[in-house]
């Protein structure tokens, strides 16, 4: 639930929580709108339910935390809404983002008897029946969670996401499955941590830190079937399935965890082609020193990438790292002349080449970029290096 929703979605909102939450985000201020705004939140939750699901807000969160979307990916998104329970463990579908390549899933993951604590793991992804590759999702988690979201708290359901990338090309109604394992400790939780033991000097921290300690010490002794030890006491535990509060588990999960269910939802969503994101010229591109073969150049709101091999004109490894060394990094530009206005996504990789041999026969400098989606669709998309220009798309990115 964004800043602005909350301001926006209530005309009778009092003037003192509008002001409150139109303060800047920091540490503080967050804190001052969960006092001040902790009615406003719950009126939110509950009668905003149907409009956020409808916005695509999980995925978006998921992606951008607390980033607005931007018209071209809002216009990706649908809603789903599928639901299984096992082992009072309730997931539900929220929300999807397809762009004829990649694919972003959000989902809720609900503990139906929260005293009891469950790891839920996502096991796998199906689309028509075949294996899809995951390129990112939240990995063994802890339900209800012991790290604290910004606004909304989001303890219990969790919020959690997949995306997949470099998918087969899908059209039409396309049915997915997705599943998950629920894991329940053999001998309990053990949470490792100095500063959550009720005996913990907290005096080190600030006025503004402290509330942060407290909360999380709070949410821990509300499990019933997890224990709260100092580091220097883990050796003591080593049955115990043992977390740290803020990133997971710390020993071996086949150890100290059992699975006690798992769940598969199956889902539908309709797949456009996305042609348009697609830009890669029909033939190679000479220049003067060697030749460049464009295997992908994906520019979607969701995710682009680009894969560009330089092919030296002298097949060896010399000559293509002597291109390495003239063309150096790759930049992705519109038609400005400004870098591509990404979303505000975690994810993102180098645009350093690297020297390969193809299939043990020809060497080449390669670029393989992989970045968040454009903010908004560029008119055209320039490879620009440090060398100079590699190549220029025709005009047809933003119809």
């Amino acid at each position: 639930m964004s800043r602005h929703f909350l301001i926006t979605a209530f005309p009778s909102t009092p003037e003192s929580c509008r002001q409150a939450l139109a303060l800047p985000s920091t540490t503080r201020t967050r804190r001052i709108r969960l006092r001040v705004c902790l009615s406003l939140l719950l009126c939110a939750v509950l009668l905003g339910g149907i409009a956020c699901a409808a916005s695509g807000y999980g995925v978006f969160r998921f992606l951008l935390g607390n980033a607005q979307p931007g018209d071209a990916l809002r216009s990706l998104s649908q809603t789903l809404g599928q639901s299984a329970t096992a082992d009072h463990i309730q997931i539900t579908l929220t929300d999807l983002i397809y762009d004829g390549r990649s694919l972003a899933l959000s989902y809720d993951v609900e503990n139906l008897l929260p005293a009891q604590g469950a790891m839920v793991r996502l096991e796998g992804l199906t689309l028509n029946g075949q294996p899809a590759a995951i390129l990112y999702d939240d990995g063994e988690r802890l339900v209800p969670s012991l790290h604290r979201d910004e606004l909304p708290v989001r303890r219990n359901p969790l919020l959690g996401g997949l995306t997949a990338s470099r998918l087969p090309a899908l059209s039409g109604q396309v049915t997915g499955e997705i599943t998950f394992v629920i894991l329940r400790p053999k001998a309990g939780f053990a949470i490792v941590s100095d500063d959550l033991c009720e005996s913990a000097d907290l005096s080190a921290y600030s006025a503004e830190q402290l509330p942060d300690i407290l909360d999380q010490r709070a949410a821990a002794l509300t499990l019933e079937n997890a224990v709260i030890i100092p580091e220097s006491a883990a050796g003591s535990y080593p049955d115990y399935a043992q977390l740290d509060p803020s990133f997971g588990l710390l020993n071996d999960a086949a150890d100290t965890l059992s699975e006690a269910a798992r769940v598969t939802i199956r889902f539908t969503f309709y797949a456009a082609q996305g042609t348009r994101y697609d830009l890669r010229p029909a033939e190679d591109i000479r220049l003067a020193d060697c030749t460049a073969r464009i295997d992908t150049l994906w520019v979607s709101p969701l995710a682009v990438e680009a894969t560009v091999y330089l092919v030296p004109q002298e097949n060896t490894q010399a000559a293509a790292q002597a291109l390495a060394a003239r063309y150096g990094d790759m930049t992705l530009l519109d038609a400005d002349g400004q870098e591509l206005a990404y979303a505000d996504m975690d994810y993102l990789s180098g645009s350093q080449p690297d020297v390969v041999c193809l299939s043990g026969q020809q060497w080449v400098c390669r670029y393989m970029i992989s970045m968040p989606g454009v903010k908004t669709l560029p008119h055209t998309v320039t490879l620009q290096t440090q060398g100079g220009t590699i190549w220029t798309s025709a005009a047809h990115a933003s119809k």
